[in-house]
């Protein structure tokens, strides 16, 4: 995995998956819940729009303190282990790499964190319009999951 103590173009990879997975999430999320919010009827055109951002800025924010309240719950169990482990001296190439994984990782998370917001809003925003404008599930669905 290492060649002369850099990480290899698969911790890059993964951080790019990480990140198109949790945005993609975000925007998925926000669409539907955009999509499923019942409309009030006198609400202004930016009013309905505001609500379904919201809405979608909603699913956002509890799905990433899930995955937060997971990873801290890992991290904890990990700390346990290295706890109980042995005393043995950890090379200091892996040292380096496990530093490197942790701060390409956390910038993926960040970023993805950060533009899953703006995505589950302008996504939930399609979505109540797609809602309001009647649009037809399935021009978005795939024909082999139609009925």
């Amino acid at each position: 995995m290492l060649a002369n103590g850099e990480p290899s173009w698969q911790v890059l990879v993964a951080s790019l998956w990480l990140f198109l997975m949790a945005f993609s999430s975000s925007a998925a999320g926000g669409y539907i819940a955009g999509r499923m919010r019942s409309r009030w009827n006198d609400a202004s055109k930016t009013e309905v729009e505001f609500r379904d951002g919201i809405h979608g800025l909603s699913v956002w924010a509890v799905s990433t303190i899930a995955v937060a309240a997971v990873a801290a719950f890992g991290a904890a169990l990990a700390g346990l282990g290295v706890e109980a482990g042995t005393t043995e001296e950890v090379p200091a190439n892996v040292v380096e790499y496990t530093q490197t994984l942790t701060v390409v990782y956390g910038f993926a998370s960040g970023a993805a964190a950060a533009l899953g917001a703006g995505a589950a809003w302008w996504f939930a925003s399609l979505g109540g319009s797609h809602r309001d404008e009647g649009t037809d599930v399935n021009l978005l669905t795939p024909r082999f999951l139609r009925r």
